[in-house]
């Protein structure tokens, strides 16, 4: 393993440019902590408000980061062996301590939850800190599975109010839910969501009489400090609202709880670190994911050099659903010792179709050399020049794919792919699916 790893460091308080990549030691595991190697981080809009200077406990220079998913590098934890797949979230990470916008990062073995999938790791990444946050908000507001209730989402196109869509969705909840932006009601629908309410920056309260007389019963408020009172007044009497979102801010000026909270009506929250460390949930929430009961609603992937671009797009509320930082992705793709399954010589178990058994030139003149292919055109065995990782190209002209997986099978834009760590690409737009789940996650790849 090497000793120095590279890192996104925000320097100071500020904006996107204080987010610089440096060349660090890697940490020195302590009694206590253990090293991961982090193949990918959710980003979060509480780490933009860190770097921008709204947490005054943080000292800078710091490596943000309150989530990660990756493997286990080093460990002084029994429980934890070296290889095990662990995903990470909040616990002071990328606050009192450096987080995910790392290659390594050093934390806690009571953070750590050991996972077992074979989801790719831009969607592993995608889950912790969304899909705690939105299953914790759902216990709060008192949702079950089965409840025909009506649930009002406000910030729906957020990677929480995604989440909580697509839980609530599969509960069987009649669901509504605000956006900002008209061109952001296509992916609510397809996150489960009935009615679609644009946010003018009024009350919704007109419309949503038009097809629930009597309000929501429950309203998973996600904006925060600016829509809480409106919320308190459109949900029925003797429902439930629980903010477990700050967009708007984290403060409520002049709240005040007799004047604000109708009689009968509850008012509830919910912090994701409350559910820090629950491994059964967390792996609960990755086989409905699997199954394609939750969807993992993946925004936009980046590489950790792009990470002062990825706060802009966060910054300018471009995304629906969730940005994902891949610390390791780049055109030459991952180092062989980072493909445990398969390593630098492939034993790769292609599905139908297949790649062709012939010299496909990388995107940077690296080749995939066929050492065994069979009767359907299947790779069955390859060499990588220069190092460069298991390769899977596309075929028609695009260029190739670098993946983790030994069950990927034949690709063109648009096609239906196993379950693989795709990482580059030369296409925009990407869709993943697993031939037997009907899974799907976007990929717009930078």
């Amino acid at each position: 393993m090497s000793t120095t790893m590279r890192a996104a460091i925000c320097v100071a308080a500020g904006g996107p440019e204080v987010l610089e990549v440096r060349e660090l030691p890697v940490p020195r595991v302590r009694e206590g902590w253990s090293l991961v190697r982090v193949m990918g981080a959710g980003l979060n809009r509480s780490e933009l408000r860190t770097r921008q200077g709204h947490s005054p406990s943080v000292r800078f220079p710091r490596v943000l980061g309150i989530e990660c998913v990756g493997t286990v590098a080093a460990s002084t934890d029994p429980r934890l062996p070296e290889g095990t797949t662990v995903a990470a979230v909040m616990g002071e990470m990328g606050r009192e301590f450096d987080g995910g916008y790392a290659e390594y990062a050093l934390l806690p073995n009571s953070l750590l939850m050991p996972i077992e999938t074979e989801l790719p790791w831009e969607v592993l990444a995608a889950l912790p800190e969304t899909y705690l946050t939105a299953q914790g908000a759902m216990d709060a507001l008192g949702v079950a599975p089965g409840d025909r209730s009506r649930l009002l989402i406000r910030g729906g196109t957020s990677s929480v109010g995604m989440a909580a869509a697509s839980i609530a969705s599969g509960y069987g909840l009649d669901i509504a839910a605000t956006t900002r932006q008209p061109g952001k009601a296509a992916a609510l629908t397809g996150a489960g969501v009935d009615h679609v309410l644009l946010d003018d920056g009024g009350s919704p309260a007109e419309t949503i009489r038009e097809f629930w007389p009597e309000g929501p019963d429950y309203v998973l408020d996600l904006v925060g400090s600016a829509t809480l009172a409106d919320s308190l007044r459109l949900v029925r009497r003797g429902g439930t609202v629980c903010v477990s979102g700050s967009l708007s801010g984290w403060l409520i000026p002049d709240f005040e709880p007799i004047a604000m909270i109708p009689p009968g009506t509850k008012l509830t929250a919910f912090h994701s670190d409350s559910y820090k460390g629950e491994t059964a949930l967390l792996q609960r929430v990755v086989r409905e994911v699997e199954a394609g009961v939750y969807r993992p609603n993946v925004d936009r992937v980046f590489r950790l050099d792009d990470i002062a671009e990825a706060h802009r797009y966060m910054e300018d509320n471009r995304a629906t659903g969730k940005l994902v930082m891949l610390p390791r992705a780049s055109l030459r793709g991952l180092a062989p010792d980072e493909f445990p399954a398969v390593g630098r010589r492939g034993g790769l178990e292609h599905g139908e179709g297949g790649v062709h058994g012939r010299e496909h030139p990388h995107a940077d003149g690296e080749h995939l050399h066929p050492r065994r292919v069979d009767r359907g055109g299947n790779i069955g065995d390859c060499e990588i020049e220069h190092g460069a990782g298991v390769v899977h190209p596309a075929v028609h002209g695009s260029r190739l794919l670098v993946g983790r997986s030994d069950r990927i099978g034949h690709f063109v834009p648009g096609a239906r792919l196993g379950f693989g760590r795709v990482l580059v690409a030369d296409h925009p737009e990407l869709e993943i699916r697993d031939r037997h789940r009907g899974f799907g996650v976007p990929q717009r790849l930078v």
